[in-house]
């Protein structure tokens, strides 16, 4: 029989594998679960505290819709090298907090805005693009109408490309 241990924080029986080990010493009281949200959440703290507790476009301050953005975003060697490595959200949180959380390099983001600019360049809230045009567009790539299609940014290059699966079976509104 394999030896288990009660966990502080969240009461569960648990393996004496699943605590969180110590300076190889000995087993924290708390297990590895629970310790890494606590930890989550203390870096998540010092991130939205440093800069500004709210999206620099939008203004969401609900603290589960803001991350952590690259200003300048990553270069291709950066992301490919972040993928191999499997680097998760914490390393950046860390990164961020070891560099001071400069805010020539980083910014909060809510999830939207971050998603936007990583995949339509810019956010529709900077970019003032109606729901309207946005719309027309995805309707224009979704039927392959044309070859330079307007995205969100306001520029003639997209992220809709003719054929592209992703929008194959997108349904129009």
């Amino acid at each position: 029989m394999s030896e288990t241990k009660t966990c502080v924080k969240c009461g569960a029986e648990k393996l004496l594998a699943k605590f969180h080990l110590r300076a190889r010493r000995y087993r924290d009281n708390m297990c590895s679960a629970c310790f890494g949200k606590r930890e989550r959440a203390r870096l998540k703290l010092k991130i939205i505290a440093a800069l500004g507790g709210k999206c620099n476009c939008c203004g969401e301050t609900h603290p589960a819709f803001l991350t952590l953005d690259h200003i300048q975003g990553l270069s291709e060697e950066q992301q490919k090298l972040r993928q191999a490595r499997k680097e998760s959200t914490i390393k950046a949180w860390r990164q961020a907090i070891r560099e001071g959380c400069r805010k020539d390099k980083y910014q909060l983001l809510c999830m939207n805005c971050n998603f936007a600019k990583g995949h339509c360049g810019v956010c529709p809230h900077q970019s003032k693009i109606s729901t309207e045009e946005a719309l027309a567009t995805l309707r224009n790539a979704a039927e392959g109408i044309g070859h330079n299609h307007r995205d969100f940014s306001g520029s003639s290059k997209t992220w809709f490309k003719p054929g592209h699966e992703g929008f194959r079976s997108v349904n129009p509104l």
